[in-house]
């Protein structure tokens, strides 16, 4: 269900009471005067062309329901308990859920404004709960503040702390997996608000959030890369985001702190793995594969191991004259025709089909089949075959090879 928009929905909560004639206010320039806000945010909704198709108003019984068959009679009304005591907590958790999930695949809006505190604090978690899971799309949170002894209250769009939620998940993930996952999203949302500041013309505050698109664009490259591990591209632009990232910090602080702590958490990664640019290839490739085996990415750990140990032999035994995997972290001569066409010598001297006198190259093309060998069962699924196959065993094969690799890169025998 995720990313189906379905019908949108206005949602607020009431309480009991009366309230007075307010001038709500909607930056920067529309009003409306009434005295129930849901009713305000309706209208300025549908006036800036973004209508909803329904509304939904939670409350208790004694709630003042005669507002709503005044401003907004169509609405679907849920009776919810007051929640005084913990039962009735499972009681609201319920309704609350059931209602929002009745209405199907749907954008969801929300006025926190009126209501019991509480059962504002409910509904905002429910919708941030369901959004997280997918089962719902949260599009904005609004508040208005009315300060006391005041006629005029000012309409708060809450959105950008939705995208905080979002990138907890994010840098979560990225931590735990290397995966830039979820960057289009917040990209998305931070779109919407620079067109928001262009039509405000508020250009210097505009061109501060396409800057901060920028590292979000690279994130998602990165993501690409590292989705294919290609890791002389995953350092390289890795580097290049963990720079652009400390120079604009400052800026993003100013025209958009939500992100901070994101960019803040992720960025000690993003420069460890930017670092491994200045590393020769092989070294670079091995230490990825490290990396991959801590988080559990077997795959490519198996993955980078080949391709570690065909960057060094490369290097050792092709001739090639410019050998820019030293200092340069990629291998560009011939499209690596030489890196693809030692691996056909590699293979057949380790199966005994080549014979060559070089005792040092006949042990790394042994090691070369040992490590071919466990990727190619990895990438295609053998392991499963195999009787008794566990994590641990997957990882403990993974890390000999990894300590085999790292003595012949020392210029040892493995």
């Amino acid at each position: 269900m995720a990313g189906e928009k379905g019908i949108r929905v206005l949602c607020s909560v009431i309480g009991a009471g009366q309230w007075s004639e307010v001038e709500y206010l909607f930056p920067p320039h529309y009003t409306v005067k009434t005295d129930f806000a849901t009713y305000a945010l309706k209208r300025f909704l549908d006036d800036k062309g973004t209508p909803t198709d329904t509304v939904v108003i939670f409350g208790v019984e004694s709630a003042a329901w005669a507002i709503v068959d005044k401003y907004l009679p169509e609405a679907k009304r849920k009776v919810i308990p007051e929640v005084k005591y913990q039962r009735e907590v499972d009681d609201a958790f319920r309704t609350i859920k059931e209602a929002l999930l009745e209405l199907g695949p749907c954008t969801l809006v929300l006025d926190l404004t009126h209501g019991y505190r509480h059962h504002s604090f409910f509904l905002l978690l429910m919708g941030v709960y369901l959004s997280m899971l997918g089962r719902l799309e949260l599009e904005a949170v609004y508040y208005a503040m009315l300060p006391r002894g005041e006629d005029k209250a000012e309409f708060l769009n809450l959105k950008p702390f939705l995208v905080l939620l979002d990138t907890v998940m994010n840098a979560k993930i990225f931590k735990g997996t290397m995966h830039a996952v979820g960057i289009s999203e917040i990209r998305s949302s931070i779109e919407e608000e620079r067109n928001d500041l262009g039509r405000r013309n508020l250009i210097r505050e505009a061109s501060s959030l396409y800057h901060i698109e920028g590292i979000l664009k690279g994130l998602e490259e990165l993501d690409t890369q590292l989705s294919v591990n290609f890791t002389p591209g995953i350092a390289k632009k890795a580097a290049e985001i963990s720079q652009r990232t400390r120079e604009l910090l400052p800026e993003v602080d100013k025209s958009y702190p939500y992100l901070v702590p994101f960019l803040e958490s992720i960025s000690s990664d993003l420069g460890a793995l930017g670092e491994l640019s200045q590393r020769p290839l092989w070294e670079m490739e091995l230490e990825y594969a490290e990396r991959c085996l801590r988080l559990g990415r077997l795959t490519s750990a198996a993955i980078n191991l080949r391709e570690g140990l065909v960057s060094w032999a490369c290097h050792r035994w092709s001739g090639c004259p410019e050998r820019k995997c030293e200092n340069e972290g990629e291998c560009v001569i011939n499209g690596r025709e030489y890196r693809e066409r030692l691996t056909f010598a590699l293979d057949a001297v380790a199966r005994k089909q080549m014979v060559i006198p070089d005792e040092e190259f006949l042990q790394c093309a042994t090691l070369y089949n040992k490590v071919s060998d466990l990727r190619n069962k990895i990438c295609h699924g053998y392991l499963g075959h195999e009787e008794g196959v566990t994590r641990g065993r997957i990882e403990k094969k993974l890390r000999e090879l990894l300590d085999s690799l790292r003595e012949t890169f020392k210029g040892g025998r493995p």
